[in-house]
C-alpha cells in the first residue's frame, strides 16, 4: 500500500467499521425524494431546513441504497458547522465509496482543507488521487491548477531562500506609501459555473449583513462568492463563524492573493 494512502486509510477503515452500513433493500418510495428536496432546500439558500430534513432521512438510513447513503453523506458533510466532522464524512465517501458520483468532490474538498492547514503534502495527494483516479471529473482542471500552485513555493521561493541572501528592501520615497501585506485567506461561500448563480447567492449573503464579492482565481472558470482576505488563518476561521450561524455553506482558501476581476 502505498505511503500516502497508510496515512489516512487506516483511520478512515476502522471508522468505517464502527458505523453500520445497514441492509440494501432497494430505493423506497419517497428516499431519494428527501435527498433532492434537501438539496433544493439548500440551492434556495434554506440551510435550517435542509438540515432537518437530512436530520429525518438519517432515521431511515437503514433502509437506503448505496447511492442515496453517498449522497446523504455528501449533503451532511456540506451542512456540518464543524470541519473536523466534515472532513470525517469527505473521507468515508473516498475510502468506501470509490469511483462514486461525490467521490472526487469530496477529495478536492480534502485538498482545500488540508492546503488551507499549511498541509501542502497532503493536499498534493488528494489532488493526484483525484486526477489520477477520476478521468472524466470535472474538477481535474482546478486540481492540476491547485497541484501547479503546490509545485511553486518548492521549486522557486524554497530554493532562493537556501542560495540567495535576503534581498534588501528598497528605499521608498517620503511620499510614497508602503503598499499593505498581502492577505490571502478567505472565506467562500460558493463557486458556479454560472456568474449569475455566483451573484444570487451573493444578494442573499448581503441581504444577511455581508460583506462579500463575486471573483475568480487564475486558470479557474468558475465565479466565487467571497468574504476577506484576511493576513491569517485564524482570522479567517473567526470571520467564518457567522455565515456558517446564518446556514451558509463555508469553505476557506488561501488564494486570494490569486483572485481577478470576473469575466
Amino acid at each position: 500500500m502505498p505511503e500516502m494512502w497508510r496515512v489516512w486509510l487506516l483511520p478512515c477503515l476502522a471508522l468505517s467499521l464502527l458505523i453500520p452500513a445497514g441492509e440494501e433493500r432497494g430505493t423506497l418510495a419517497g428516499q431519494s425524494t428527501e435527498l433532492d428536496a434537501v438539496e433544493n432546500h439548500m440551492a434556495s439558500g434554506r440551510f435550517p431546513e435542509a438540515r432537518e430534513g437530512l436530520e429525518q432521512w438519517w432515521g431511515g438510513e437503514s433502509v437506503a441504497t448505496r447511492e442515496e447513503r453517498q449522497q446523504a453523506l455528501w449533503l451532511r458533510a456540506r451542512l456540518t458547522v464543524d470541519p473536523e466532522l466534515a472532513e470525517l464524512d469527505y473521507r468515508r465517501l473516498v475510502v468506501e465509496y470509490p469511483g462514486g458520483p461525490w467521490s472526487d468532490a469530496a477529495l478536492m474538498r480534502l485538498a482545500q482543507g488540508a492546503e488551507f492547514r499549511g498541509d501542502d503534502a497532503a493536499a498534493r495527494q488528494y489532488l493526484e488521487i483525484l486526477v489520477r483516479d477520476y478521468p472524466a471529473s470535472p474538477h481535474r482542471v482546478e486540481a492540476r491548477d491547485r497541484m501547479v500552485r503546490l509545485d511553486a513555493p518548492r521549486t522557486t521561493t524554497g530554493q532562493r531562500s537556501e542560495r540567495l541572501p535576503a534581498p534588501v528592501p528598497p528605499i521608498l520615497p517620503e511620499s510614497q506609501e508602503e503598499a499593505p501585506p498581502p492577505a490571502p485567506y478567505t472565506v467562500q461561500l460558493g463557486a458556479f459555473s454560472s456568474s449569475d448563480n455566483a451573484g444570487a447567492l451573493a444578494d442573499r449573503a448581503r441581504s444577511e449583513g455581508l460583506d462579500v464579492r463575486v471573483t475568480q482565481v487564475e486558470g479557474s472558470p468558475l465565479f466565487r462568492v467571497r468574504m476577506g482576505g484576511f493576513p491569517s488563518r485564524v482570522e479567517a476561521e473567526q470571520a467564518a463563524e457567522l455565515p456558517r450561524q446564518l446556514g451558509f455553506e463555508v469553505v476557506l482558501g488561501s488564494d486570494g492573493n490569486r483572485e481577478v476581476s470576473p469575466d
